[in-house]
């Protein structure tokens, strides 16, 4: 008959904390003897909050987020400042809790249950994906966020959600989360597949257009810069002269000195060469420059006035 060295009762509890995902036999022993030497008060109340747990907590009906027993929905969800409109793909429910920390996330959320993995026996049909096209229906969603698992399983879900829902005929955008160098990684420590997707989620910070360019290819260079996309509104409230030097303060800071005078001066041709809209209404009418850069309005109405 073999000899027990621990009691049976430590042994039971170190086998229990041993079956959790990740935690070795050396760990189970060091939780199972952290609750030996505490407070028998603190090993009752721990003991009933994994009695409790699968009482007091439900799964939501229309997210597959965890809620509690009492609550109908999700609170996410149920919150009348979320935009239900934009739908993030999750695989599990903690995934929730990342994002939500960031703070920036402003939609609602859809957890999938997993992913398709065909070594674990898991495939679609056992996924909510089903639910996840009647919430795009019903809610009339307009973008999912795929915020899948960068691994080879959360790929291929991706890839299989994109291809449901172009088969289901939805016409609504479908992204990917961005994926890149993380903060506080060298360029030497990342991986191939890490800088690939890097550098083709680059962004744009400085726009320079070419000297030797022709003066179209040189303003399509500069009306690309986002500074000077903006420049129209002020043009058309208080006139060409303000909206020069709108555009010239942009340029001064977004593009190279070579093209700032051409610049402008291919941004005063735009700005004079719109068509201004007569008192009456006439769209027809077209301003006449003199040589000081004044506008004289001229039209069929004014010359009709007498």
């Amino acid at each position: 008959m073999p000899l027990h060295i621990l009691p049976k009762a430590l042994t039971a509890l170190i086998d229990d904390f041993g079956s959790l995902p990740g935690v070795g036999a050396r760990t189970a022993e060091r939780y199972a003897y952290a609750v030996l030497r505490r407070n028998p008060k603190s090993a009752k109340q721990l003991a009933q909050s994994l009695d409790r747990l699968h009482d007091r907590v439900k799964t939501c009906p229309k997210t597959f987020a965890l809620i509690d027993a009492s609550e109908e929905i999700s609170p996410l969800y149920a919150d009348k400042s979320r935009n239900k409109q934009l739908v993030c793909v999750v695989e599990e429910p903690l995934d929730i809790v990342a994002l939500e920390r960031t703070g920036q996330f402003t939609g609602t959320y859809h957890v999938l249950g997993g992913v398709i993995s065909p070594i674990d026996g898991i495939g679609p049909e056992q996924l909510h994906i089903p639910e996840l096209i009647d919430r795009i229906k019903s809610d009339n969603v307009q973008e999912v966020i795929i915020a899948t698992n960068a691994s080879v399983e959360g790929e291929s879900t991706a890839l299989f959600l994109q291809r449901y829902i172009q088969e289901a005929g939805l016409t609504i955008t479908v992204s990917r989360l961005a994926r890149g160098i993380p903060v506080g990684v060298d360029l030497e420590y990342a991986d191939q597949i890490t800088l690939t997707h890097a550098l083709e989620g680059r962004k744009q910070l400085y726009c320079r257009a070419s000297s030797g360019s022709s003066p179209t290819n040189r303003r399509i260079d500069l009306l690309s810069c986002r500074e000077v996309k903006k420049r129209s509104s002020p043009a058309e409230q208080s006139g060409s002269g303000q909206a020069r030097m709108l555009l010239e303060r942009s340029l001064h800071t977004s593009c190279a000195p070579e093209a700032r005078s051409a610049a402008v001066r291919e941004g005063r041709r735009s700005i004079r060469g719109e068509t201004l809209v007569c008192r009456r209404g006439s769209a027809s009418c077209r301003p006449q420059r003199s040589r000081c850069h004044g506008h004289r309005h001229r039209c069929q109405h004014r010359q009709n006035r007498g």
